[in-house]
């Protein structure tokens, strides 16, 4: 065995742990966890949030699309009411001239 691989094993060897070691892992898991059940319900909140958001946009730009076309069909409703009284009105004036 050579000097590195004498050093390795040294500096490799199993050492047990310093006192109170494993209750101080203990306490980060658990306030860990505490941080991660804060962040949790957060991130689910602001992902209903912007999904919310989202859908109304849509909904919004689908109410403004309705709008618009309502709005075209009474213009063409408008133009045929207005030339069928046209035409109307023209049969009335040749009915009363016979």
């Amino acid at each position: 065995m050579n000097d590195l691989e004498r050093q390795l094993r040294h500096a490799l060897r199993p050492k047990p742990a310093p006192p109170g070691f494993a209750v101080r892992v203990l306490e980060r898991t658990v306030r860990t966890r505490r941080r991660a059940a804060f962040w949790i319900p957060a991130a689910a909140a602001a992902g209903l949030l912007i999904t919310g958001g989202i859908v109304h946009q849509r909904d919004v730009a689908r109410g403004e699309e309705a709008k618009r076309q309502l709005l075209t069909a009474l213009e063409i409703t408008a133009e045929k009411i207005h030339f069928a009284e046209s035409k109307v009105r023209r049969l009335e004036a040749l009915e009363q001239r016979q």
